[in-house]
């Protein structure tokens, strides 16, 4: 690793931040952008070995732009190993929050345990209180109160899952999802009609259903130091950049940050004017992720 790179003057600072590109890529200094989320500590490690390997950042994380921090939509496992790697300033991608960005929301699946079982581990969790639900179950719980989600077992069986007296909702939350990750790999769905996920995984031990968050609240909570559990938070982002693959040892150099910026600019103009830069508005499946 080369010497860390010298912090920068604060009109640096201002001109990097202020200065745009057509695909809205910026040079951000890493002490000014916070998660709003939690990182699974082996995949930043994992991670860390490749981009040493590698020297490229293929994919610019997402940031949101928030008073005068930028709080990451996706990307939070690049951001933590570049922070860890010693790295100053980070390339990223800014978006706006005038409701470009739709913000949904990831669903749940624990396999491999009984059905009971899964319910006996989220009862005794003294932050969770499990209630049984009679009526149809909605969409997505509301975002009201102390419910954090719905659970849905193998047997068809519904709770609306509460945090306890006592317990901040995030402190809650996250509890609840730590305690089903530490056996084993959940995946993920948009789905929460039972029927349709238990078709797609046969194995379904229960499917938690969570509520969609707005932008708003996943700002303040990243503004206010706090973290929702990895993976629940889906963010849809129109115009997104794939494949930026930016050098690394250029990011890591003690050029000043608004050099970087300038650089980063003049790259993304040269590609542009080569047509190099494709714009896909259906939706992609990348299979080398």
């Amino acid at each position: 690793m080369s010497k860390q790179a010298p912090l920068t003057t604060i009109q640096e600072q201002d001109e990097s931040l202020t200065a745009d590109n057509p695909l809205s890529l910026r040079v951000l200094p890493l002490q000014k952008v916070n998660l709003h989320e939690h990182v699974d500590p082996e995949r930043v490690d994992r991670l860390i070995g490749r981009l040493q390997q590698d020297m490229i950042l293929k994919n610019p994380p997402i940031v949101a732009e928030w008073q005068d921090r930028y709080v990451v939509l996706d990307g939070a496992t690049r951001v933590t190993a570049l922070r860890k790697m010693g790295f100053q300033h980070l390339v990223a991608q800014v978006v706006q929050n005038d409701g470009s960005v739709e913000l949904d929301a990831w669903n749940h699946i624990k396999q491999g345990i009984e059905a009971d079982q899964l319910c006996r581990m989220v009862q005794a969790l003294p932050q969770i209180v499990l209630r049984p639900l009679t009526r149809d179950l909605a969409d997505r719980p509301a975002m009201t109160g102390n419910t954090l989600c719905y659970l849905i077992l193998s047997t068809r069986q519904t709770f609306t899952v509460e945090a306890a007296a006592g317990y901040d909702y995030l402190e809650a939350l996250n509890h609840l999802v730590e305690a089903y990750l530490e056996d084993g790999y959940v995946d993920r769905s948009k789905y929460s009609q039972f029927d349709l996920v238990k078709r797609e995984y046969p194995r379904l031990s229960g499917l938690f259903v969570y509520p969609k968050f707005s932008m708003e609240q996943v700002l303040e909570i990243s503004r206010a130091g706090k973290r929702l559990p990895a993976g629940i938070t889906r963010f849809v982002i129109p115009g997104r950049v794939l494949r930026l693959n930016f050098d690394l040892g250029r990011l890591q150099s003690e050029e000043p940050l608004a050099a970087k910026a300038r650089w980063l600019n003049q790259r993304v103009a040269t590609l542009i004017a080569d047509h190099r830069v494709r714009y896909y508005q259906e939706p992609i499946y990348l299979l080398d992720e």
